[in-house]
């Protein structure tokens, strides 16, 4: 395998991590009658709302900090930290009641 093959297989692998577990932990945010509808909400605007603005905000990021990608990186890190404090006050649903209206 080629040096130029290696991030290829390496975001294989991230991805894999990330989008493994991602359907169970989103079916455990929703009540049972909604689970389908609200994971698939999420999936779907999650990737197009964060997809899709990305680039320009990157851009924009690159323009801000003068050609340096150091601004970009303190936006990632700060989203980082924010997505795992939200991580941390989800709560599990392993004992949730199925046949309940909330969890």
């Amino acid at each position: 395998m080629g040096i130029r093959h290696r991030p290829v297989c390496g975001q294989r692998l991230i991805q894999a991590f990330i989008f493994g577990p991602f359907g169970a932990f989103t079916a455990e945010l929703f009540p049972t009658r909604i689970r389908y509808t609200g994971a698939s909400l999420v999936y779907q605007l999650s990737s197009t709302v964060g997809a899709g603005f990305t680039p320009m905000i990157v851009a924009a990021l690159v323009l801000l900090g003068g050609g340096s990608l150091w601004l970009v990186g303190i936006v990632w890190a700060a989203t980082f930290v924010i997505a795992a404090l939200a991580m941390r006050n989800v709560k599990e649903g392993k004992d949730a009641d199925l046949m309940a209206e909330q969890m």
